[in-house]
């Protein structure tokens, strides 16, 4: 499936180590009852092939898994976030990359989940946190049943026969998709609607909308230039997906670099300004989304154009421009 990414393969491959063949998996999962069933298990299959690509069947252990999905469904505090240990899992996923030996995944039941003991354990965790976060901003966390979906998981990585026809079920995913999007679009097209009308929003003729926090005085960059600006990225939930005064580090960045929403405001702001931007999905992530950010996502960016930096190439993870 092209448009339904609920991991972030690049961001998920950092976080794996290698390990031997024994893993655990879902408990005994007798039939597929209903739509839910057969949806969640096709996209359980959907996500073993990318573990399985990414050799993340060495490290996988369902019970750590399934609390880390729990977990993040429920809103609850994570025991563990991926950028906390992400030297040590960095470090894990090189060696595991570099494991040339064949194994085959070999599941064993679920336990009940009594801490995370071991690197995989915590590995597994954060990979079902990612996970759940990518089903719910497709939608999948409506009509979602983990039994079915853990046995897809063990099913495809076991090699066993599956029990759906997977194009058939890649449709009606796409489907839910699709579905989710047109609501996540009306929801940003009224949000972005609503901030027209406030007093002190700015509307451009491209739908782009900003507030001016504070006015610089200085230079204007230009689409060649080169930035220092500093940002904080939520959804228009208040939902904080990025924010560089969190992490107390600037984006330094071409200004062609970055989404469209970004590149037309830049060249906007004088430096020295600080700016709320108001971004429709079509210049922000478009329909695909971006890890933690849906698809068909309107987004909210404050932005503090700190300098313009000498030419040079930085790419920044996850502010790729969308191709046109």
């Amino acid at each position: 499936m092209k448009k339904i990414i609920i991991i972030t393969i690049a961001g998920i491959t950092a976080l794996v180590s290698c390990k031997g063949t024994e893993a655990t998996t879902v408990a005994s999962f007798d039939a597929l009852s209903s739509k839910n069933d057969s949806l969640s298990y096709f996209l359980g299959t959907d996500i073993a092939g990318k573990f399985l690509s990414s050799k993340i069947d060495k490290v996988y252990d369902a019970t750590s898994f399934a609390k880390g999905l729990q977990d993040a469904f429920s809103k609850s505090e994570f025991i563990v976030k991926g950028e906390e240990i992400q030297s040590t899992l960095i470090g894990k996923f090189q060696a595991l990359n570099g494991d040339t030996n064949t194994t085959t995944y070999v599941g064993s039941e679920m336990t009940s989940f009594d801490g995370l003991n071991t690197i995989d354990d915590t590995i597994s965790y954060v990979i079902g946190t990612d996970v759940a976060r990518g089903l719910t901003s497709n939608g999948f966390d409506k009509s979602f049943s983990e039994n079915a979906f853990l046995s897809g998981i063990n099913d495809m990585m076991s090699k066993k026969p599956l029990q759906i026809n997977e194009q058939e079920w890649q449709m009606k995913a796409q489907q839910t998709v699709d579905a989710n999007g047109k609501i996540l679009a009306k929801v940003g097209e009224d949000f972005l609607i609503a901030k027209s009308s406030e007093e002190d929003v700015i509307t451009l003729p491209s739908g782009l909308r900003y507030k001016v926090l504070n006015e610089g005085n200085g230079a204007m960059p230009q689409a060649t230039d080169r930035v220092k600006a500093h940002y904080h990225g939520t959804l228009i939930d208040g939902t904080v997906f990025d924010s560089s005064v969190e992490r107390g580090q600037p984006l330094e960045i071409g200004v062609n670099e970055v989404i469209p929403g970004w590149t037309e405001a830049l060249q906007l702001m004088p430096i020295g300004s600080k700016w709320e931007l108001y971004i429709p999905y079509n210049m922000a992530y478009g329909e695909r989304g971006s890890q933690a950010i849906p698809p068909y996502s309107a987004l909210i960016f404050q932005v503090e154009l700190l300098e313009i930096l000498p030419a040079a190439t930085q790419p920044l993870p996850g502010m790729q421009p969308i191709a046109q």
